[in-house]
C-alpha cells in the first residue's frame, strides 16, 4: 500500500472513531445493539400503549405505568409497609385522643368530617383529610392491603356523595368562604385522591364527577383563581385538569387552564413566593403550563425559580432548603430546617417535572430528598414525625426555638398529635409516589429505570406491543451495581433507559457480561436499544466515590464542608437518648437528646480531602428499615477534633458554624459518619480544622448588654434589642425582633443592663 494513502486511511479511521465516541453512539454486544448517552428523554412522539398527553398538549417525556405493572421490593417497598403500620395507616386512631365537635379528632373521622357530610357546616373540612388520603389511597392499592383498600373505597365514595347539582363537591362551608365564593385549594388535592382511586380501580364515576366539577369552575369569576392558598398552588389544579383531559378529550378543559394561568399568581416573574410549601407545590406551574403553551420559556422559568431559591437557601447538604415555614433573609445556615410538607411536595414536583421535561436533573433532586431528609423527618416506625428537619440539628425537644426558627412552639420533637397539622397528613404521600416512579414508560414505547430498587416491571413495548418482564436487583443506594434480567415470550426490539445520576462519573454498562462502549455523562440517561430476549442481563455499575463539598456560598457556614458517597450525604453519628413525653398512648411523643459529643471539626488532607475518609460496608442484605443508626449498611471514618466554643444555645439550637479553617488544640479522635437519612440527631456540615495564619479562633462574643422586658411575644426575642441587626422597616420579618405583641393599651417596659457605663442614644 502507498505509504501516504495508508496514513490518510489511518487518519480517517481515527477521525471516524473519535466521531463515534464524541457522538456517544457506539456499537454494543450483538449486531443490532445501539447504546447512546442522552441528556433528555425524547418527546417527538406519544406512547402507543399507555395513557399520556393528548394533543395539543406536548407529548409526555415519561409516563406512569398502570397499577400492577410495577412491583417494588426491598427496602423501598418496605417503607410502605412500615408507613401502613405507623400513624399514616391509622390516622383515625391517632386522632381519637381529642373528641370535640370541631377539632383534630375529627379531621380524619368519617362520621364527623364535612368531607363526607354534605349538609354539615363543620370546620373539619380543609386540607388535612385530602393530604392524608393522597398518600393513603395509593399506599393501600400498592400494598394490596384488603383492610386499607376497603377503607380507601369507603372514603372515596363518601367524598363523592357530597357532590351538589352545580358540580361543586366537598365541605359546604368552603363553598362561600371567600365573600360568597369557594376556597378551591383543598379540592385540588382531593381531586388527586379521586384520580389515584380511578387509576387503581377504573371507577368511571370519578371521570363524571371531575368533569362536572371543572365545568362548575368555568362559571366562576376569574379573579377567584387568585384568592387564598389556591392562587400560588395552581400547579396542582392544572395537573388535575390535564389528567382528566387525557382520559376524556374534553377540550373545554384546556380553555379553563388558560383562564387559570392568566389570573393566578405569576410565577413567570420570578420566585416571589418564599413560603416553603407554597414554593414546593407551586414553582412547577410554568412547566405545567408549558405543556399547553409550547413556549420553552415557561419550562425554563420553573428551572430559574428553583435556582433562585436553592442558590441562596439551599446551600446545604441533604437536598432541602432553609424554609422553617418561610425563607428569611439572613437565615441561610445548616441549622435552618425544611418543613416535612415541603419535603414531600418537592419530591412530588420533581417527579412531575421528570414527566414533563424528561430531564434527569429532577429525579436526582427527588433521590436526594428521599435518601437524606425524608427518613429522618419521622421516627423509624413512622409512628411520629416533626415539623422541621435540618442538616445540623442536635437536640429534638418540644421547647420553643423562635426566633432562630420562624414559628414559636414545638417544631423539632417527634409527635403524632395535631401540633404538626399539615405535615402529619401530607407526609403520607412521600413513599407511595416514590414507589410509583421506580419504573416509567417512555414516549418511544420503551421503559425507564428511574429510581433504583429491587423490583420488577411488566409492560408493553416496541412497535408490536410485545409484553416483556424485567426484574431488577440492587443494594442501591448502599451499593453501586444494578442488575436487570429480561424475560419475553418472543424477542423484541425496544429502548431500555437507565438513569446516570449527577454524582456518578464513569458509569459502566454490560450486556451478558460484555461491556457497552459508551461514555456515560453524569446527569444523563443511557438508552440501550436492541432486540431483547429472555435471559438477557444488563448490568449497570454506578461508581460511587467519596466527595467533599466545600460550601463557599453560604455566609453562615463559610468554607464548611459536607461529605457524600453516591446519593448519600453523611452526618456525624451521635448517640441518641430518646425520652417520651405526654401524648396519645398508642402514638407517643418523643424528645431526642445527644448522649455523646457532637462539636467536631474535621481534619482533612488539604491536597486530597476525599482521601481522609475510610468507607466501611456492612455485609449482608440491605435491611427492610435501613434508616437507623443500628441498621444502616454504610459508614465513613474520619479524624476530627472537638471545638469547645461550639455549643448549643439557650433555645436548644446548635450554634452557628464559624468560618473555616478553625483552630483546635483538642485531642484527635476518629469519628463515625452515617447517612443523613439514618441520623435523627445530625451534624452534616462541619468546620475544618486548620493551623497557621489562615486559621480562625472560635470566639463567641457576649451581647452588648443584658436585655429584659415586661413581656415578649413567644415568637420574638428580647435579645433582638442588642444583636446589632437593624430591621429594614417596622414590618421586617426577616430579622430577629422584639415586640410586646399582642399586648395593646398596657404599660410595658424594656431594660438594657451594660457591664460598664457607656453613652446611648434614643
Amino acid at each position: 500500500m502507498n505509504r501516504g494513502l495508508g496514513l490518510i486511511l489511518m487518519a480517517g479511521l481515527a477521525a471516524l472513531s473519535s466521531w463515534l465516541w464524541e457522538s456517544r453512539l457506539c456499537a454494543a454486544p450483538g449486531p443490532a445493539t445501539e447504546a447512546r448517552d442522552v441528556a433528555l428523554m425524547p418527546t417527538s412522539r406519544r406512547n402507543s400503549y399507555y395513557i399520556c398527553n393528548r394533543a395539543p398538549l406536548l407529548p409526555s417525556a415519561v409516563l406512569r405505568l398502570p397499577y400492577g405493572a410495577v412491583k417494588v421490593g426491598g427496602w423501598v417497598h418496605n417503607m410502605l409497609v412500615i408507613e401502613s403500620h405507623g400513624m399514616e395507616g391509622h390516622m383515625d386512631q391517632v386522632k381519637n385522643g381529642n373528641d370535640v365537635v370541631d377539632g383534630p379528632a375529627n379531621w380524619c373521622n368519617y362520621d364527623k368530617t364535612a368531607w363526607t357530610h354534605p349538609g354539615s357546616m363543620s370546620t373539619n373540612g380543609w386540607e388535612e383529610l385530602p393530604y392524608w388520603l393522597r398518600g393513603y389511597v395509593p399506599m393501600a392499592f400498592l400494598l394490596k392491603n384488603k383492610r386499607m383498600m376497603a377503607d380507601a373505597t369507603h372514603w372515596v365514595k363518601g367524598v363523592m356523595s357530597t357532590e351538589q347539582s352545580d358540580g361543586y363537591f366537598g365541605p359546604a362551608r368552603l363553598k362561600t368562604i371567600h365573600n360568597g365564593l369557594p376556597d378551591l385549594w383543598p379540592d385540588q388535592i382531593m381531586l388527586e385522591v379521586l384520580q389515584e382511586y380511578y387509576d387503581a380501580t377504573g371507577d368511571k364515576r370519578v371521570l363524571a364527577l371531575e368533569t362536572r366539577y371543572f365545568h362548575y369552575l368555568e362559571t366562576l369569576p376569574p379573579h377567584l383563581f387568585n384568592l387564598g392558598w389556591a392562587a400560588v398552588r395552581w400547579s396542582e389544579g392544572i395537573h388535575d385538569i390535564y389528567w382528566l383531559y387525557n382520559r376524556t378529550g374534553d377540550k373545554s378543559l384546556l380553555k379553563l387552564v388558560r383562564t387559570i394561568n392568566a389570573h393566578s399568581l405569576k410565577w413567570t416573574v420570578g420566585a416571589t413566593v418564599y413560603h416553603g410549601v407554597n414554593f414546593g407545590e407551586g414553582f412547577r406551574e410554568p412547566a405545567e403550563y408549558y405543556q399547553l403553551s409550547h413556549n420553552p420559556r415557561d419550562l425554563q422559568t420553573t428551572r430559574n425559580d428553583w435556582k433562585t431559591v436553592f442558590s441562596v437557601y439551599g446551600q446545604v447538604p441533604g437536598g432541602g432548603y432553609g424554609a422553617d415555614e418561610v425563607t428569611r433573609i439572613g437565615y441561610y445556615g445548616p441549622r435552618q430546617g425544611i418543613e416535612t410538607c415541603a419535603v414531600v411536595e418537592n419530591m412530588r414536583s420533581d417527579d412531575v417535572l421528570t414527566g414533563i421535561s424528561g430531564n434527569p436533573f429532577w429525579a436526582d433532586r427527588c433521590d436526594r430528598l428521599a435518601m437524606n431528609t425524608l427518613p429522618a423527618a419521622a421516627t423509624s416506625t413512622m409512628g411520629a414525625l416533626h415539623y422541621l428537619t435540618a442538616p445540623n440539628q442536635i437536640q429534638l425537644d418540644p421547647g420553643n426555638k423562635a426566633p432562630d426558627v420562624n414559628d414559636s412552639g414545638t417544631e423539632f420533637s417527634y409527635s403524632a398529635g395535631p401540633v404538626y397539622r399539615c405535615c402529619e397528613h401530607n407526609f403520607s404521600q412521600g413513599w407511595p409516589y416514590y414507589n410509583e416512579f421506580v419504573w416509567l414508560g417512555t414516549s418511544d414505547d420503551g421503559l425507564l429505570a428511574n429510581f433504583y430498587s429491587d423490583s420488577s416491571v411488566r409492560a408493553k413495548v416496541g412497535s408490536r406491543g410485545q409484553t416483556v418482564r424485567i426484574s431488577e436487583s440492587t443494594r442501591y443506594p448502599f451499593g453501586q451495581t444494578v442488575k436487570f434480567i429480561i424475560k419475553a415470550r418472543h424477542s423484541t426490539r425496544f429502548p431500555l433507559y437507565v438513569r446516570v445520576p449527577d454524582w456518578c462519573v464513569g458509569a459502566v454498562a454490560e450486556i451478558n457480561s460484555k461491556p457497552l462502549m459508551v461514555r456515560a455523562t453524569p446527569c444523563s440517561y443511557l438508552r440501550i436499544t436492541r432486540r431483547w430476549k429472555t435471559g438477557d442481563v444488563l448490568s449497570l455499575t454506578l461508581h460511587m466515590h467519596v466527595l467533599v463539598h466545600r460550601w463557599t456560598s453560604n455566609p453562615q457556614a463559610r468554607d464548611a464542608v459536607s461529605v457524600s458517597y453516591g446519593p448519600l450525604a453523611f452526618s456525624l453519628k451521635i448517640r441518641e437518648k430518646w425520652t417520651m413525653y405526654p401524648g396519645v398512648s398508642l402514638w407517643p411523643h418523643w424528645s431526642v437528646y445527644p448522649a455523646s459529643p457532637w462539636n467536631y471539626g474535621l481534619l482533612l488532607n488539604p491536597k486530597n480531602p476525599a482521601a481522609s475518609f475510610a468507607v466501611v460496608r456492612k455485609a449482608g442484605s440491605v435491611p427492610g428499615q435501613p434508616w437507623t443508626q443500628a441498621t444502616v449498611p454504610l459508614e465513613l471514618k474520619v479524624r476530627a477534633r472537638q471545638i469547645p466554643g461550639w455549643k448549643i444555645n439557650k433555645l436548644g439550637m446548635i450554634g452557628q458554624i464559624h468560618e473555616s479553617p478553625v483552630v483546635s488544640h483538642q485531642p484527635t479522635h476518629t469519628i463515625t459518619l452515617i447517612p443523613m437519612g439514618a441520623a435523627r440527631l445530625r451534624v452534616s456540615m462541619f468546620p475544618v480544622i486548620g493551623a497557621g495564619a489562615s486559621a480562625h479562633r472560635w470566639r463567641v462574643h457576649p451581647p452588648a448588654a443584658i436585655a429584659q422586658a415586661s413581656w415578649c411575644d413567644p415568637g420574638d426575642s428580647v435579645a433582638a434589642m442588642v444583636d446589632g441587626i437593624t430591621p429594614g422597616t417596622s414590618a421586617d420579618l426577616d430579622v430577629p425582633r422584639f415586640t410586646w405583641f399582642p399586648h395593646r393599651g398596657t404599660r410595658e417596659w424594656a431594660q438594657l443592663t451594660f457591664s460598664r457605663g457607656r453613652a446611648v442614644s434614643l
